[in-house]
């Protein structure tokens, strides 16, 4: 273990690893105030779980919470590139694979759906489109 002057400061075990339980190159972790803080088994990975490249995952405050099994992906179930995917509240809600899609499934500009209350409810594929199905320049629908 290398360090330089205060760079690993705990009290009373808040380190504990098992095997190789912590393992970083260069500036692999770093934290400002209190970076990470868990309570329990607050982060759990099984191979290469979380990889990130440069600031990939930034919040401010509590911007990811989950309950249970809050966000599951297999291969690479969710990518972004800049903010697109941004929420107040918990403005997505889905319970199995209620959002499907292949190639640009669902652009907006703007406020592209808004809706107060069950907005959209389909049963089965209610709404089915090929192409540009449904298009309306104002208040359309």
């Amino acid at each position: 273990m290398e360090t330089e002057e205060n760079e690993i400061e705990t009290e009373e075990n808040e380190i504990e690893t098992e095997g190789n339980g912590l393992e970083t190159e260069g500036n692999d972790i770093e934290t400002k105030g209190n970076g990470i803080e868990t309570e329990g088994k607050g982060i759990e990975t099984e191979g290469n779980a979380i990889e990130t490249e440069g600031n990939v995952i930034e919040t401010e405050g509590n911007d990811i919470e989950t309950e249970g099994n809050g966000i599951e992906t297999e291969g690479n179930g969710i990518e972004t590139e800049g903010y697109e995917i941004e929420t107040e509240g918990y403005e997505i809600e889905t319970e199995g694979y209620e959002i499907e899609s292949e190639g640009n499934g669902i652009e907006s500009e703007g406020n592209g759906i808004e809706s107060e209350g069950n907005g959209i409810e389909t049963e089965e594929n209610v709404i089915e489109t090929e192409g540009n199905g449904r298009e309306s320049e104002g208040n359309g629908m």
